[in-house]
Formats: C-alpha cells, sequence, structure tokens
C-alpha cells in the first residue's frame, strides 16, 4: 500500500531534525526519485512538496522536490549547496495531471552545477543553479525534514505546501557519483531504488502503508505520522528476491529476469 496524503495541518509525516542531511553531508552528487499520483494541486511556486531536507534553522530548504512553479504543475525543485546559499529555484516542463501516476526524480549535481529532473524516466528539463560549494554541507538545522510537506516549528507551513495524493516507494541517493538517465528509467519501468546504485542510497522509504512509522529500510530515519494517512493501492515495484545478488548495469527489463516481479495492491505502473 501507498501513502495518501491531504491538505489537512493536521495530518502530516515527518522525520527528525538533519535526519537526511547529516547522510548527504559531503556529497557531490544528491538525487531523490518517488512515485506519486496528486488528487489536486495548489498552484503557488514551490508548493505540493514531496519530500524535503532542511539545511539550517527551522525551514531554510537543502534539497527538496515539490510541483509547481507558479504557472503549471510542473517538477520543481529548491536546492542549497550550504546554508548562506540563496535558495535555487529550477523547474521541470511537463504538466502533471491529477489522478495519473508518474515516477518522477530529480538530481542535484554541486561540482558542476546543474538541477536534471525526470519524469517517467525520461529528462524533463532543469536548470543551472547557484551554488557556493561543490558538496553538500549541512548547517545546523533546527526543523524536521519531512514527506508530503514542509514544516516549521515541526507543524506544516500550510495546506498549500502539502500534497494531496498518493506517495510512494521514496528513495535518495548521495555521493561521489552521479546516478545515471539510465537508472531514473529502470525506477520508471518499475525497479525498486533497492537495486538501484545500492552503494549511494541513503534513504528508502517504501510507505506501503503497513507499518507506523514508516521505516526507513537503509538508514533508519523512520517517518512518523501525524494524524491519519491512509493507505493507498501502491504501484508495481520490482523487489529483490531472497538471495543475494552482485547487481550489474542493466535494463529494466533484465533485471526482471533476475529478480521476482512482486505486484503489491493496485495496478501495474
Amino acid at each position: 500500500m501507498a501513502r495518501t496524503f491531504t491538505k489537512n495541518v493536521s495530518n502530516y509525516m515527518k522525520m527528525g531534525v538533519a535526519d537526511l542531511g547529516n547522510l548527504a553531508n559531503g556529497a557531490a552528487f544528491i538525487a531523490i526519485m518517488a512515485t506519486i499520483k496528486a488528487s489536486s494541486f495548489t498552484g503557488a511556486v514551490g508548493d505540493n512538496q514531496i519530500v524535503g531536507a532542511v539545511i539550517n534553522a527551522d525551514s531554510t530548504g537543502g534539497f527538496q522536490l515539490r510541483v509547481h512553479n507558479g504557472t503549471n504543475p510542473v517538477l520543481f525543485a529548491v536546492s542549497r549547496s550550504k546554508s548562506t546559499d540563496g535558495a535555487n529555484n529550477q523547474s521541470g516542463n511537463t504538466s502533471q495531471s491529477t489522478g495519473t501516476q508518474y515516477r518522477v526524480g530529480v538530481l542535484f549535481n554541486f561540482g558542476s552545477p546543474n538541477v536534471t529532473f525526470y519524469l517517467n524516466g525520461s529528462t524533463d528539463g532543469g536548470g543551472t543553479p547557484t551554488y557556493g560549494a561543490a558538496t553538500y554541507t549541512q548547517g545546523t538545522a533546527t526543523g524536521a525534514d519531512a514527506i508530503g510537506t514542509t514544516l516549521a516549528a515541526g507543524v506544516p507551513t500550510s495546506t498549500a505546501r502539502q500534497f494531496d495524493g498518493d506517495i510512494s516507494e521514496i528513495g535518495i541517493w548521495a555521493g561521489a557519483t552521479s546516478l545515471s538517465t539510465a537508472d531514473f528509467a529502470a525506477y520508471s519501468d518499475g525497479v525498486s531504488p533497492l537495486l538501484i546504485c545500492p552503494e549511494t542510497l541513503i534513504n528508502y522509504w517504501p510507505l506501503d502503508g503497513a507499518y507506523s512509522p514508516e521505516p526507513d529500510t537503509i538508514n533508519g530515519k523512520d517517518a512518523t505520522i501525524t494524524g491519519s494517512l491512509p493507505a493507498a493501492d501502491h504501484p508495481a515495484i520490482v523487489y529483490p528476491d531472497e538471495r543475494p545478488r552482485i547487481i550489474l548495469p542493466a535494463a529494466a527489463a533484465a533485471l526482471r529476469n533476475q529478480y521476482y516481479y512482486r505486484h503489491l495492491a493496485g495496478s501495474a505502473a
């Protein structure tokens, strides 16, 4: 099962203070992937947050993935390489529709400044940020990281910033080696984040609706739930089988030959 998020400040999901940023500290690249299906969008710049990390103080964004650039419901990201950077805002190209499942992603390149979006496995715009450091440098955060919202003083900043719809299969990668377009394409084809560059995978929340808090199976940065975030149909995902494997670069079709194709409740992507 996925989780259904709503624009209600009484219902939200959060991690701890600097949970994501401390793990990403020193990384030349950070990547985020998630599967979403929105029920509605609010229309200001940077609304509808999927997941984000606080770099400094209570709510200064370090790396955040959202939907809406103030004109269209396209992918949108806020990023800083260090706490003294101004907010770098980039947006994607393709407008999203409500009621449609999308596999979305963003790649932050701090060394050769660039932000690239991915929508269903294909590049979808981005831009050139102005970073003050060649790696991500975590500041002194006091506010918590969150899924499905931004937070201030530990609660959602507004209903506009909350995501309305289903979110599942969130992966975050950070390290010296960038993910490739093929990695985002594999995710789009239904391959679990567990099988994509596992050496740099720092967080993975299936958000299968079975547990509260929702577990991060990589580094234990579990996501606590306040209020009600009901379970929803989960996308079809390729999970590892029970035998240890060495995963070499391969197309998702080949991965399906090595791993069982597990359909959770719901329809295939």
